[in-house]
């Protein structure tokens, strides 16, 4: 890993950490919900995993393009309905 990790371009660092960050954080949100620490920590962990797949996406872009239009394509659909949760009812 240490070699790899040497080898990484900084931008492709920089999404990598943004990712592990993000899904640390989906995950926290989520077992709050569960444990019920806070009672609509799902509303929150949603655009967080919308998050994470723009940061896949922008990672993957130069290995796999459908790939990444794909989680592009998921990631605007999370925040439109994520929108309609927040602000329709």
């Amino acid at each position: 890993m240490n070699k790899h990790w040497k080898r990484m371009p900084g931008l492709d660092k920089v999404l990598l950490l943004l990712r592990i960050g993000l899904g640390i954080a989906v995950v926290m949100l989520a077992c709050f919900q569960f444990f019920k620490v806070m009672d609509r920590a799902v509303d929150l962990a949603v655009p967080v995993l919308g998050a994470y797949l723009l940061a896949q996406a922008a990672h993957e872009w130069k290995q796999n393009r459908i790939e990444a239009i794909v989680s592009v394509c998921v990631a605007v659909f999370i925040f439109g309905v994520s929108v309609v949760v927040w602000f329709g009812k």
